[in-house]
């Protein structure tokens, strides 16, 4: 009998997951600093929506074509440039003037973002092997979420404690960028799948998933605008409708945002992912009613509430939506199909910031943060009951 050996991955999966934890950092470092920006440029809301929903469109352009191009190119191909990009984005807001060179950052820091939330996970599943799908899930998940946690904090306390914060947090960031890159380029160079069609082209749903995938797309959308609002126009909430304008503060409600996400994801690895979608939504709907009674009540203890309620319930439904998503996938589309479901919750969530930037400027930031809250609600409700209509579709895919 002739033994067999099974070769090792070139990179262990938890560097990977790494990047995408640094890049991630990076992308919303931000947002406690927005305030500090604004009294320094003099820009409005509207502006500051702008700048977020940057961030928005580089991770969708990103999102678009890079799912694709790295199953037909490999993962290297789309996770070294974005690598690159982010360490400039690192740059421009270190030296930032003006608002321009802060929506250039974001633009870059998105399709940076972007391409490690689809071709990063594709990455490590592909790493983890076939029978480490919930590793993998897992994983994808917690690394975005928990970036997106330690860069607020970190940005905030450098904020409120040590001259230029603005310049030596993203300094500080980009080191982990720089020492990520040489796991980052042993990952796969080529496709173990003949390549075919354009390397450039629109994601498309696989034939026969379009419902199932439709129904990520929806699970992941609304709650991630929830979550988003306080690393976009969550501090200036905070400061002029809360009346506290310690950044710390800022970017302590955006870590318990994202740190309770990305625990709670930990603690569902044993859940269905029904049960985790069902969960995810239900308090998803709470962190909508918290937001509007905070900022009626100005009370900071309910902002904290909300933060935490938002946090865990877009984590959770984050998760539930890449397990129906990948368990639907074809094995050489599971980037694309990835993306998909990261462009729902990007979409979502740079549409209601924007609007809410323009609301809060023709009609003061108190009735848009009402309208945003009470818009979003209505639209996680939408996509539990469509869950619960589809149980035994969830259940028989992720079984």
């Amino acid at each position: 009998m002739v033994a067999t050996t099974v070769a090792k991955p070139a990179v262990r999966p938890e560097w990977i997951m790494g990047s995408i934890f640094a890049v991630f950092t990076v992308s919303n470092a931000p947002a406690p600093l927005y305030v500090l920006w604004q009294r320094e440029m003099g820009f409005t809301q509207t502006t500051v929506s702008l700048i977020f929903v940057s961030y928005i469109i580089g991770a969708i352009a990103s999102l678009l074509f890079g799912g694709r191009l790295a199953d037909r190119a490999g993962h290297r191909s789309v996770l070294l440039p974005a690598l690159a990009l982010s360490l400039v984005a690192c740059a421009l807001f270190a030296f930032a003037r003006t608002p321009l060179w802060l929506e250039s950052g974001r633009f870059l820091i998105g399709v940076g973002s972007g391409a490690f939330g689809a071709a990063g996970g594709a990455a490590i599943a592909e790493l983890c092997g076939p029978g480490g799908r919930a590793r993998a899930a897992l994983y994808a998940s917690v690394a975005p979420v928990a970036g997106s946690a330690v860069g607020p904090l970190l940005a905030g306390a450098l904020a409120d404690f040590v001259s230029a914060p603005t310049s030596l947090v993203f300094a500080v960031l980009a080191v982990p960028l720089i020492v990520v890159a040489v796991p980052v380029s042993r990952t796969r160079r080529r496709p173990d799948v003949p390549p075919g069609g354009r390397l450039v082209e629109w994601p498309r749903l696989p034939a026969g998933t379009g419902s199932v995938v439709v129904m990520a797309m929806a699970v992941a959308g609304s709650p991630f605008a929830l979550a988003g609002l306080f690393i976009s126009l969550g501090p200036a909430m905070i400061a002029d409708l809360l009346g506290n304008d310690t950044r710390l503060l800022a970017g302590a409600v955006s870590f318990m945002v994202f740190g309770a996400g990305a625990g709670s994801q930990v603690l569902a690895s044993r859940m269905s992912t029904y049960r985790v979608a069902r969960v995810g939504l239900a308090i998803s709907l709470l962190a909508a009613v918290l937001i509007a009674v905070a900022v009626g009540l100005e009370s900071i203890p309910v902002i904290i509430a909300a933060a935490l309620a938002a946090g865990l319930g877009q984590s959770l439904a984050q998760l539930a939506g890449l397990q129906l998503a990948r368990a639907c996938a074809p094995a050489d589309r599971g980037a694309e199909v990835t993306a998909l479901v990261w462009l729902a919750g990007y979409g979502t969530v740079g549409a209601g910031i924007l609007g809410m930037g323009v609301l809060a400027d023709e009609f003061g930031l108190l009735a848009a943060s009402y309208t945003f809250c009470a818009f979003f609600f209505l639209c996680v409700l939408a996509a539990s009951v469509l869950v619960a209509r589809r149980r035994r579709t969830v259940d028989r895919l992720t079984s």
